[in-house]
């Protein structure tokens, strides 16, 4: 990954819950609303919240990787020919 600066590789607790986690339970409700309570949109909510609970458990075991990398420049070979 020479070409490559890496920036962020895992990200603190509470991006996770503040961020994402928590905006999207306090959503839960509206989202069953719009989608008429359907078995298949309980279902989302059920498996979103699953994945909540087992990170609220295991959060000291456990964390989520986001990689964010910048390209760096390429150096350009600059070759001189002799005519």
């Amino acid at each position: 990954m020479d070409d490559y600066k890496l920036l962020i590789d895992l990200l603190p607790e509470h991006c996770w819950q503040e961020e994402y986690y928590w905006p999207m339970q306090a959503r839960f409700e509206d989202f069953l609303n719009r989608n008429g309570n359907t078995a298949e949109a309980c279902e989302i909510v059920t498996a979103e919240q699953h994945e909540i609970d087992l990170y609220e458990a295991y959060k000291s075991y456990i964390s989520y990787g986001v990689y964010i990398a910048r390209k760096l420049k390429m150096n350009k070979l600059v070759s001189s020919q002799t005519v």
